[in-house]
């Protein structure tokens, strides 16, 4: 299982801190792997077109708040 996180919502570093999901595709696409999202913030269609336009498949845990909970989900 490999987790990740793509984007950063800080205002002085975070454009260069970020990228977007699509953008990861020669990563992402292992089929031998899992990716599972600790990206904080509404990124479900994101996922979304990665999985239709790619068929690569990232999960994310509807119920955990990424954002308040990171170390737990981390876990």
């Amino acid at each position: 299982m490999i987790v990740i996180s793509w984007l950063s919502s800080n205002v002085e570093t975070g454009a260069q801190r970020s990228i977007r999901i699509v953008d990861w595709f020669s990563i992402l696409n292992d089929d031998n792997s899992n990716f599972v999202s600790l990206q904080y913030g509404d990124v479900d269609d994101e996922i979304a077109e990665l999985k239709a336009r790619h068929g690569i498949r990232v999960h994310k845990d509807a119920h955990v708040n990424q954002f308040k909970n990171i170390d737990v989900y981390a876990a």
